[in-house]
């Protein structure tokens, strides 16, 4: 997926919170006591940036996504360096540690892969910018069971991407159950989305209608990304 990020230019501030929405993913900013939500200085940087004046503050996004970098910077009256560190939630990633100047702008590199949240520590307040993500659309059944008679030929299983991706979207998935291949034609397979679709079908083909007392059969698919 195409890098983007969270800019703050359209963010909305709640007074105990500022949050934005890009892509569908919606960040929110919060800290123990007050957020801001202002206009950049310093540093050559320009636009919107969040900033709390503590020196803790946490952002939790709607959907789990993949971080590569941020700007922060010592949201601090005076001249001073702080050491901060980036502590994430969700995936299996390591917390950053890095140290950086008041009102000057430094880039951290992240690489961070399905994170939730991160929280940010240090000794003064804490601005931050342009948090840089990628996330992959999310993917479900239209129906998360169906069902059908034997005296059908064929039958289709509609799978959909929750939000449209600008890039094509592969979705591999396997079957298992307790119908067999006797009883249908299908294997495990790929699902290929073209950049803008957002439904495809399973179908499954050569449905056998035999004259078996066999009861209920399943089929069961799985799907990844």
């Amino acid at each position: 997926a195409l890098p983007i990020f969270f800019d703050w230019e359209t963010a909305i501030d709640n007074d105990t919170t500022v949050t934005q929405t890009v892509s569908g993913i919606t960040a929110t900013f919060s800290a123990p006591y007050y957020t801001y939500l202002r206009n950049s200085s310093g540093g050559g940087a320009t636009g919107k940036y969040v900033s709390s004046d503590n020196s803790s503050a946490t952002v939790s996004f709607s959907n789990p996504i993949n971080i590569s970098s941020l700007r922060t910077f010592v949201d601090f009256m005076y001249d001073s360096t702080d050491t901060l560190t980036f502590t994430p939630a969700g995936g299996s990633n390591s917390p950053v540690v890095i140290a950086v100047d008041s009102y000057n702008w430094t880039d951290v590199t992240l690489n961070w892969n399905g994170v939730t949240s991160f929280t940010v520590t240090g000794t003064y307040g804490i601005g931050l910018d342009n948090i840089v993500f990628t996330s992959d659309p999310l993917l479900a059944f239209a129906n998360s069971t169906s069902e059908g008679l034997e005296s059908v030929s064929s039958a289709n299983i509609a799978v959909s991407l929750l939000s449209v991706s600008s890039n094509a979207i592969t979705v591999d998935y396997t079957v298992s159950g307790t119908a067999t291949g006797t009883d249908y034609t299908l294997a495990n397979g790929t699902l290929s989305f073209a950049a803008g679709d957002l439904s495809k079908n399973i179908t499954i083909s050569s449905i056998i209608d035999d004259a078996l007392n066999e009861g209920i059969e399943a089929i069961r698919e799985m799907k990844s990304m």
